[in-house]
This record gives C-alpha cells, structure tokens and sequence, in this order.
C-alpha cells in the first residue's frame, strides 16, 4: 500500500476508506468454528452493537459496521484491524467497529469521517495505546504525531495533518477509541453526542 493510500485512510479516514468498507459484512452464525486467538474466531458475544452519534445538522451517510471476524473480509483489509488488536493483546471476537461519513444535513456537503472501534474488555489506556499503534502502522512511521488537546471539555489527540488534508481526532473512553476527521467545531459537536 502506498504512503499516500495509508495517510488517506488514517489521518482523513476519507472516502478511500468507507469505499473499501461499503459491503455489508455477513454476520456469522454464534455457532461458526473459528479457532480462538486468530482473525477467524467467530465468537462476537461479547462485542455489543454500537451505534452512531445522533448530532443535530450531522447526516451519517455510507456507514460501515464489522463485528468479530466478519469485520476483517478482505473488502476492508486496508484497516489492519490485527495491528489494533495485537497492541493490546486482543483477540477478533472482542472486536467491533462502526463508521460513516460526515454530510452537512441541510447543504448534503461531506463534512469528514467518524469511526469508532471498541475491543470488549479493553480499558481507555488500552484503547489509546492501541490507536496510536493502529495509526502509526497505516502512516509507517515509529510513533504517530499527535499533540494532546481539549475540544468541547474532552481530551483529545490530534494528529497533525499533512498539508491539504483535513485534522484528525483520537478521544478514547472505556473500551471505545473514536476517529473524528471534520473541523474542530463539528468534531465538538460529534463528542458531546458519544454516550
């Protein structure tokens, strides 16, 4: 995958990346053998359905959803769902990840990306160290570069973006990272709507 490819999935989660992710995932049946510890384990049980954000003016549109082993069909491999998980030592079933694009409700003009990923059983450090791992596998780079911020009262960090792309926005809570690539005050807006 080329570094320009891997800096447009990471730092605009863009288009590029919700084109790969537009096919439905099948879900797998509870009962689907799957050996524990791989990307084939089957078992999702402990990774609940998410849902996204409901925020006034904000239209959720080509949204992605992937749980367990169905979240890493070949479609979607470009996310590297296995680096995330490795950094924390995480097997697939744990897994679950939802995400769409960001329109403007009244003007329909795309806005950004959101996505979130939650490991089931994960704590916030987890999640952070994980996404910053995720991220710095997709840039290629040892560490990512991001700089601690506050935005609408949460903590936040922001990875510094390369010029002509849009910021991006890594807020952890519990056992879920959010990825919010659109403007700060719309990034303020997506955070105070997260349960």
């Amino acid at each position: 995958m080329r570094l320009t490819r891997k800096l447009t999935i990471a730092v605009g989660l863009t288009t590029a990346l919700f084109a790969l992710s537009m096919t439905t995932m099948p879900a797998l049946a509870e009962d689907e053998p799957g050996p524990e510890g791989s990307l084939e384990a089957a078992d999702t049980a402990d990774v609940p359905p998410m849902a996204l954000p409901a925020v006034e003016g904000i239209e959720w549109q080509r949204e992605w959803e992937g749980y367990g082993a169905s979240a890493t069909e070949s479609d979607i491999a470009p996310l590297a769902i296995d680096v995330l998980l490795d950094a924390i030592d995480a097997d697939i079933s744990r897994f679950g990840g939802h995400g769409a694009d960001a329109h403007e409700a009244d003007a329909g003009e795309r806005i950004g990306a959101y996505l979130a990923m939650r490991v089931a059983g994960a704590d916030q450090e987890d999640m952070e160290r994980a996404a910053l791992a995720w991220l710095a596998h997709l840039l290629d780079v040892p560490e990512p570069p991001v700089s601690s911020a506050s935005i609408g009262g949460l903590d936040v960090l922001a990875l510094a973006p390369p010029e002509g792309m849009g910021p991006l926005f890594i807020y952890a809570a519990g056992d879920t990272v959010h990825f919010i690539s659109t403007p700060e005050g719309d990034a303020a807006r997506i955070l105070a709507a997260l349960p």
